[in-house]
C-alpha cells in the first residue's frame, strides 16, 4: 500500500497512544508548519550571494508538520518537507515558506495556512495554499488495493465517521475487530458497506447497521480496505 504523504492519520493512529480518543486532524493536536533549514545550502538566484535586506544569515528554508497533544511535546514522526519552495527563485532563500497564522478553516470544508514568500524582497507576500478539512495527510491505495490496521483505540462515540475519497470505480470498507485482532460479529469486512465516493463526514455502516453505541469505553482496531482511495481522518460521533 502507497503512502506518499503520511502524516496525521498514522501519528495519531499508529504512532500514538493505544487509548487515543479519536478525532484525527484536530486542530487542537497541530503544531503546524515548524521551520526546517539548511544553512549551508546556497540560494539558488544567480548572481545573488547573500539575501538582500536585514536578514544576513544564509540558507534556504520550507516548512514541515508537527503534531502535539498537549500543546508543550511535539513530536515529528514524518520528516518530509510539507511546504516546499517550489519554482519561484526568490523562494529559495531563508525564512520563506513559513507558517504566518497556523491553520484556519475558511469554510466548511477547507483549511486554510498563510505561508511567507520573497522574504525580504520587495514584494514581499504572503500565500495562502488550502486543504480539505483534515486533509493534509492520506492513507492511500492504488488500483491494486491495500490495507492497514490500526492499534487498539477506545471506542468514544456511537458512530463511525470516514473523510475520504475514492475513484469512481473502486471503495474503502471498514472491519472492526476486538482488541486481539479478531472481528466482531456483525462489523466484519464481509458486512461492510461499500463506501465510493468523496465525503468529509461519511457514516459507516454495515449489514447490522452503524450503531456502535455497546462497544462504547472498550478497545477495537479499525482495519481498512482501500482500492483507488484516500483516507484523509476518522473519528467516533
Amino acid at each position: 500500500m502507497g503512502a506518499p504523504l503520511l502524516a496525521l492519520i498514522l501519528a495519531l493512529l499508529l504512532a500514538g497512544a493505544q487509548e487515543a480518543a479519536v478525532s484525527c486532524g484536530s486542530p487542537s493536536l497541530i503544531v503546524p508548519l515548524a521551520k526546517s533549514m539548511k544553512l549551508t545550502r546556497r540560494n539558488r538566484i544567480p548572481g545573488i550571494v547573500k539575501q538582500p535586506g536585514p536578514i544576513k544569515n544564509a540558507g534556504v528554508s520550507d516548512a514541515v508538520f508537527l503534531n502535539s497533544r498537549d500543546g508543550m511535546n511535539q513530536d515529528r514522526t514524518f520528516q518530509e518537507g510539507w511546504v516546499r519552495p517550489g519554482p519561484e527563485e526568490r523562494n529559495w532563500m531563508n525564512l520563506n515558506n513559513m507558517s504566518s497564522l497556523g491553520i484556519v478553516q475558511t469554510s466548511s470544508n477547507e483549511f486554510s495556512m498563510y505561508i511567507s514568500e520573497h522574504f525580504s524582497w520587495p514584494d514581499n507576500r504572503l500565500r495562502r495554499p488550502t486543504v480539505r478539512r483534515h486533509g493534509f495527510g492520506a492513507m492511500h491505495a492504488d488500483h491494486a488495493g491495500g490495507e492497514f490496521t490500526t492499534r487498539p483505540l477506545k471506542l468514544t462515540g456511537k458512530t463511525l465517521l470516514l473523510n475520504y475519497a475514492t475513484s469512481a470505480a473502486r471503495s474503502v470498507q471498514v472491519e472492526i475487530q476486538d482488541e486481539h485482532g479478531k472481528p466482531l460479529p456483525g462489523y466484519s469486512l464481509a458486512e461492510s458497506d461499500l463506501l465510493f465516493g468523496d465525503e468529509l463526514d461519511a457514516d459507516v455502516k454495515w449489514k447490522s447497521g452503524n450503531d456502535l453505541s455497546g462497544m462504547i469505553g472498550k478497545p477495537v482496531r479499525l482495519r481498512f480496505v482501500l482500492k483507488e482511495a484516500d483516507l484523509f481522518a476518522l473519528k467516533f460521533q
